[in-house]
């Protein structure tokens, strides 16, 4: 079987399964049942997460601050033929937690309440709609109508600064990898309530504080839930261990349910190659089965994304930078470079996850 085929039927077991899992989500089976197999998308704040959701899953998510980083997004993918035109997104938001306000708590009620919030056909709408729905989730009290409706974004400070429900994609275009995981914030040590030029009330300290607690114990639900796949993004030019995310994986012992992905390989030093080697052996850090599911991307650049850079040209970048020294030296490592690798790995371990399950 040659490359081409292998991937066409990885590519439909993939999407078979996928279906599956979606439909037992819609149909709330997850409160009968512990679980169901995912993928959850997990780091550090600024790690480089959205730029690596944007390349496996080939969908124009909306970068910036107050997008993606203020409550989980769950994002499907399917890939239709090249007749069917331009791609088309679907939102709806998906409920299971109450907000009560003379706490500032969340409680899962048990139940699941799926609201469509609209579908879009061009990245303008697609990044307004996105955050109008988060924006609906910061807002519990209001009425989610209220936002999918609002003719200009609503500018007013939210009701809450981070929401667990989901903000869900299910996005649709030719030729795209058929892939369904979890988009989560950024795990973080303090989260900034004040505004610029004004200082922060005691009041408000107790606040951050309990937000800082609220993002790390929905990021750790996942990645203590032995049914889910993670995915671990860590900036290349950084050191692991002085992730956070990397600490809380340690912490509910799921290294063996573990991808590890470093970002923004361009940016790493000369004096830093040899550190991300040794992990991408799994010498450090070992992350996997065997210890060596570790692997490096080089995704654009905000600049690269201002001046139109699309999905084929930033792959060939990608490419080219593997093609060349520090990392061409060592031929054992060109199964963990670049971002296609580490799609199909995706796609291939989720498939047999749910397939054993």
């Amino acid at each position: 079987m040659n490359e081409d085929t292998s991937n066409e039927a990885l590519r439909a077991l993939s999407t078979h399964l996928n279906e599956g899992i979606e439909r037992l989500e819609q149909l709330n089976i997850g409160t009968t049942l512990s679980s169901l197999p995912k993928y959850a998308m997990v780091g550090d704040q600024s790690a480089g997460k959205s730029s690596i959701v944007q390349a496996l899953c080939g969908i124009p998510l909306p970068r910036g601050d107050g997008t993606t980083t203020r409550c989980p997004f769950y994002i499907t993918t399917s890939s239709q033929t090249p007749s069917s035109g331009s791609w088309a997104c679907n939102v709806s938001i998906k409920q299971q937690h109450d907000y009560e306000p003379n706490e500032g708590t969340w409680n899962n009620n048990g139940k699941l309440n799926v609201t469509v919030f609209g579908t879009v056909n061009t990245q303008e709408d697609l990044e307004r709609i996105l955050r109008r729905a988060q924006t609906a989730l910061l807002n519990p009290q209001d009425n989610l109508y209220k936002h999918a409706r609002m003719e200009s974004d609503n500018d007013k400070s939210p009701q809450v600064y981070f929401s667990p429900n989901l903000v869900c994609l299910d996005y649709q275009a030719p030729g795209i990898p058929e892939l369904a995981f979890y988009d989560l914030p950024g795990c973080i040590s303090n989260y900034d309530m004040s505004k610029p030029g004004e200082t922060t009330p005691e009041n408000s300290r107790q606040q951050q504080e309990n937000l800082v607690n609220m993002i790390n114990s929905t990021v750790t639900d996942y990645i203590k839930d032995e049914q889910c796949l993670v995915l671990v993004a860590c900036s290349a030019d950084q050191d692991v261990e002085t992730s956070k995310t990397m600490s809380f994986i340690r912490m509910h012992s799921a290294e063996e349910r573990c991808i590890g992905v470093f970002t923004k390989a361009d940016l790493v030093t000369s004096g830093k190659v040899a550190a991300v080697k040794k992990v991408l052996r799994g010498e450090k850090y070992p992350l996997g089965k065997g210890g060596k599911r570790w692997f490096i991307t080089r995704q654009p650049s905000q600049q690269d994304i201002d001046r139109g850079l699309d999905f084929v040209a930033a792959a060939k970048l990608e490419d080219g930078l593997f093609a060349k020294g520090p990392w061409s030296a060592e031929r054992k490592l060109r199964g963990q470079y670049g971002t296609k690798l580490l799609r199909q790995e995706i796609a291939g371990s989720l498939a047999r996850h749910i397939q054993s399950e």
